[in-house]
């Protein structure tokens, strides 16, 4: 009989779980203290971990004002108290248990024994903190969830041979102010969304006690040990002949395992500590081993105060024109049945426009039209106002303003309409009715507009109205209204062209039909939607058995209608129950199953008067149940290890699997492993009767990455014929699995010196060798440093970092620095970049995330050639070169970018202008002429240069911004005279001035001016200069081109300026 009884109530909760499995809008109140289970002793009092308890106490408040600072005992009803424990979990005839709660003890009680208390099985019952490797916020989700909460109150109405509604239905309550019983069950009932009063779950942990004598075992809260332990009962230290050795669970383990968060109902919190602190009796009778958790209220019932004002503006100029009168209409509504005299004002914006008094007769209303002129444009808000700083005062004070905007106009815009709804009658189904609607055209000038009635979507009437300057015409429709729904009418006057007018919002109003109903004289009831749950069970246990019963009259309310449940021909559940008008009552009853095989169970309502109803066809309804052996697997204990890998790797998997059938074996029952939702591991497994089994699996994680779930199950395949469905899976267990990801960096070395004082670019090709795509979300970033050594001394030139850094799986990308080279020719200097460098990307390895560019720090060189000297004749062997090849730099490289989810490969490219550099024959020279397009002058004389050259883009490619690359940062000019050689003071370096390169100042010449003197012995002929622009640096390297100047013809010399007077 006792194992009977553990069967069927371990079914009703499947059956409720399954029902029930979402949260509640709840508040709980439970945290816990630091530790771990410790072994027994041999020869002395042990517990099992599989072997775990709670004793739980529902409240309800007696009030909708009930708090969590309200007295526990005395503001709210005690329903009852059950223990909850899982299957399996068995007590002897020796178990004894304590009488009472904490809050009984605390209040004063004295505890005795029984042994004999009402209990419910649920799989899901958590484990406890500490003394059972329990999870504080399992514990915390399992009693805050309406499961738990129905699980509950259907077991302790079970017991009581009632229905949870039967639990609260006769106890007055206040609600609203008012104090009475017989309140409905969606105001009483904990739904979290309709009940108008709170709830409260008080939960004790409780540890089965196996004693030293193997015979005798206790099943107490923490209250309960220390409690005994005083009154001399038991000895829980390890002191003489009836010493346990177990002061571990009573003073440290169970009472640190839960405990109150917060102070609610008055009762004291006690700071969490770990298992190493000792409570004394007092604190643990206080405030150890307990948690609870809050229900509040769904709906706050409002409390009737006799007073209730409303406003509403019915009818306004919403569009006027600034500086002519406009009116707004106001009604004052008085919702209660007693005169008064309440404020009334209106505002604009926040300014009181205009107020006064009303007095209203009860149940009624007085209106006001107001005169007002605007002088500005823009929206006006315009809000009316009763009894608005006393509106707290009232039932309902949100009901106390009416808002419109109002849009003045002036006349820079020609039209403006409008529509509104005057008298709509309220029709009876099927029936015609009368609809006013006033169309307006709120401008001075005339106009022909489209016009429109819909009823809900249908179009019933449309037609153009020819209007005057600021006319209103009102309309008349007879409106037909099929069937006895509310509908929707929506007038709309220039809809199509609203955004052309000036105020386009009031071009559509739309109004709701309530249509009347005639008093319903039906008399029928019905029942409906039974199910029998499970359908298939064990022979001897309980079935939940919930149906609908209806009352078919929208108008009237019974009392006394009789319900009735039958198994086979027999009732075994009866009830009378009351309708509210067009009421529905939900019936659930645990039905004892005494008879094995094929069961028909019958829910009826008015059996014996169905036949005066208008409907007795629908006065019962009927399904079956099977009653078979006990068929239930479950799997429990899942571990992997280790918990964190990279892929390819692999885990081991460990868990237990049991049988709960008492009385047969099965064999070939199919055990899974489940890794990322794929079944990856099965093996059939043969229990004998109550048998239990451990498995151990090794699998590859393989290449997924991620938070992976893995789960275990046995026989899935069949799991919805067991009795409990609900524990053929274990809880997800998650195994880290990171990408194996090695990113390295090579840096690039230049095809140029670095110089002193010039801006260069240092580049790197970053590797990513790895599968994974390193996207801008790995934040990947590269640091760069240059820097060199005084000694021992270290000097940094610039640091700089490069931001989410991309790469392609398996691919490479490019990544460069622009900085400046200090003036230490001769030095190393040292370019550092580092891949990953805030760690970002979890790697497997980071070995080669750095690497060092070292260069040794050139010096500028400077040239000018010596200045022109008298020579009798030219060298000898002289002869006018073939200028210089021009020679175009330019650069291109390519990089990897990611945008819209995807890698896109881009190249960027730039050049030197081919701008040709000008020379131009000093000023003063009187030789010189421009003719024919270029310039003539005599040998001897100077000219000057004027080059400007710009960087532009590649053909083909992008140009990058201008962190990219450098100007022209030096340039040199070659001459003729010199072969264009390159040799130390055959060339002159070039001065940028005012955005130009030019000569540098020439201390030969005139005021030093920039100018070069082409030698007096220069034979005739063509003259051009040939200038370098250089130490242009890109990501691809450093650049310079070769531009040749315009033509100097040289004829003559300056002797020949010269003559004897």
């Amino acid at each position: 009989m006792h194992l009977k009884r553990i069967l069927s109530i371990l079914l009703l909760m499947a059956t409720l779980l399954s029902a029930f499995s979402i949260t509640a809008f709840a508040d709980d109140n439970a945290t816990g203290g630091d530790g771990t289970t410790h072994g027994a002793s041999d020869g002395y009092g042990w517990y099992n971990t599989n072997e775990f308890l709670w004793k739980v106490t529902l409240f309800v408040g007696k009030s909708d004002q009930a708090t969590k600072q309200s007295s526990l005992t005395n503001d709210f009803y005690r329903i009852g108290t059950v223990i909850m424990k899982r299957p399996g979990c068995t007590f002897n005839s020796n178990c004894v248990f304590g009488n009472a709660t904490k809050i009984d003890y605390y209040g004063g009680s004295s505890m005795t024994l029984v042994t004999n208390p009402y209990y419910i099985d649920d799989a899901n019952v958590p484990k406890i903190p500490i003394t059972h490797n329990g999870n504080i916020d399992t514990v915390k989700s399992y009693f805050g969830s309406t499961g738990t909460m129905n699980t509950i109150l259907n077991g302790l109405a079970g017991n009581q041979g009632t229905t949870q509604y039967g639990l609260v239905k006769n106890k007055t309550f206040t609600i609203g102010g008012v104090s009475k019983s017989g309140w409905s069950s969606e105001y009483l009932l904990p739904s979290g969304t309709t009940n108008r009063v709170p709830w409260v779950i008080v939960y004790e942990p409780m540890i089965l006690m196996h004693l030293k004598d193997l015979v005798n075992t206790v099943a107490f809260t923490a209250t309960e040990y220390v409690i005994s332990a005083e009154y001399g009962w038991y000895d829980w230290y390890q002191s003489g002949g009836k010493g346990q050795n177990v002061s571990i669970v009573p003073y440290r383990h169970l009472p640190t395992s839960v405990q109150l968060e917060e102070s609610w109902f008055g009762y004291p919190v006690y700071p969490t500590r770990n298992d190493l602190y000792k409570w004394s009796v007092e604190e643990v009778i206080k405030g150890g081993g307990w948690g609870m958790r809050w229900l509040p209220i769904g709906i706050q019932e409002p409390v009737d105060t006799g007073k209730d004002y409303s406003v509403r503006i019915t009818a306004y100029d919403a569009a006027p024109k600034v500086g002519e009168k406009a009116t707004i209409t106001i009604r004052w509504e008085n919702n209660k049945a007693t005169s008064a005299t309440v404020p009334v004002e209106l505002w604009q914006g926040s300014s009181k426009i205009w107020s006064g008094e009303k007095t209203i007769p009860g149940n009624s209303s007085v209106g006001s039209v107001i005169t007002l002129t605007y002088s500005t444009t823009g929206t006006k808000v315009m809000t009316a106002k009763i009894n608005y700083d006393k509106r707290t005062e009232e039932t309902n004070p949100n009901n106390n303003t009416a808002t419109v905007n109002v849009n003045p106009y002036t006349d820079v815009v020609a039209i403006d309409y409008g529509v509104y709804f005057g008298t709509v009658e309220q029709p009876e189904p099927n029936s015609y009715a009368d609809v006013t609607v006033n169309w307006k055209n709120y401008k001075s000038t005339g106009g022909t507009v489209y016009c429109e009635l819909y009823l809900d979507s249908s179009l019933i009437w449309s037609g153009y109205k020819t209007f005057s300057g600021n006319q209103l015409i009102t309309s008349t429709y007879s409106v037909y209204y099929s069937g006895s729904n509310s509908r929707t009418l929506t007038a709309r006057i220039n809809y199509a062209n609203r955004d052309s007018e000036t105020d386009p919002s009031d071009n559509s109003r739309t109004t709701s039909v309530i249509l009347s109903t005639p008093l319903d004289t039906t008399y029928d009831f019905s029942v409906s939607s039974l199910s029998v749950s499970p359908s298939s069970l064990y022979q001897g246990s309980y079935v939940t058995v919930s149906f609908i019963s209806d009352n078919w009259n929208r108008d009237i309310a019974y009392d006394g209608i009789l319900v009735e449940v039958l198994v086979g021909g027999s009732v075994v559940k009866s009830e009378s129950v009351s309708f509210s008008a067009y009421g529905r009552n939900n019936h659930s009853y645990s039905i004892y199953m005494s008879d094995y095989g094929n069961q028909t169970v019958t829910a009826r309502i008015n059996w014996t008067n169905r036949f005066s109803e208008s409907n007795s066809s629908n006065n019962s309804t009927q399904t079956s149940v099977t009653v078979n052996k006990y068929y239930e697997f479950s799997v429990s204990g899942l571990s992997v290890t280790p918990s964190t890998l990279y892929e390819d790797e692999s885990v081991t998997i460990t868990f237990r699997t049991d049988s709960w059938d008492q009385y047969n074996a099965y064999s070939n029952i199919p055990v899974q492993i489940l890794y990322n939702g794929k079944v990856v591991y099965t093996e059939y497994v043969d229990y004998p009767a109550y048998g239990v089994k451990y498995h151990t699996a090794t699998i590859n994680v393989g290449s997924a990455t991620g938070s992976i779930p893995i789960t275990a199950r046995v026989n899935w395949q069949n799991h919805l014929s067991e009795v409990n469905i609900s524990n053929n899976e274990t809880e997800t267990k998650y195994v880290t699995v990171k990408p194996k990801i090695d990113l390295s960096i090579e840096a690039i070395a230049p095809n140029s010196d670095y110089r002193e004082g010039m801006t260069v670019v240092t580049s790197f090709t970053m590797h990513n060798n790895s599968k994974h795509d390193i996207t801008p979300s790995y934040g990947n970033t590269v640091k760069f440093v240059a820097y060199y050594y005084s000694g021992s001394s270290k000097t940094v030139i610039s640091e700089q970092t490069w931001y989410q850094a991309v790469i392609p799986a398996n691919d490479t990308n490019l990544v460069y620095f622009k900085w400046t080279v200090p003036k230490i020719a001769g030095k190393n200097v040292y370019c550092e970049a580092e891949i990953n460098a805030d760690g970002t990307v979890d790697e497997f390895l980071n070995t080669n995330n750095k690497d060092v560019l070292v260069r040794t720090v050139a010096s500028v060189t400077e040239s000018q050639t010596p200045d022109t000297q008298y020579e009798r004749q030219k060298p000898t062997g002289y002869s006018i070169p073939s200028v210089p090849t021009a020679k175009a730099g330019s650069a291109t490289w390519s990089m990897w970018e990611y945008s819209s989810g995807s890698f896109k490969k881009k190249t960027y490219g730039v050049a030197i202008s081919s701008t040709a550099p000008s020379v131009t024959p000093d000023k003063d020279s009187p030789s010189a002429e421009y003719d024919g397009g270029r310039w003539k002058m005599k040998s001897g004389y100077g000219f000057t240069v004027s080059y400007a050259p710009a960087i532009v883009s590649v053909d083909g490619t992008t140009k990058p911004t201008s962190s990219a690359y450098t100007e022209v940062q030096r340039a040199e000019a070659f001459f003729p005279e010199f072969k264009y050689s390159t040799a130390q003071n055959s060339f002159r370096t070039l001065e940028k001035v005012s955005g130009k390169w030019q000569f540098e100042q020439n201390e030969y010449a005139d005021g030093k001016e920039r100018m070069h003197f082409t030698p007096i012995w220069f034979p005739d002929g063509n003259y051009s200069v040939a200038i370098v622009a250089t130490d242009v640096w890109t990501p691809a390297g450093m650049i310079e081109s070769r531009r040749n100047s315009n033509v100097l013809a040289i004829t003559e010399s300056v002797y020949d300026d010269w003559y004897i007077r």
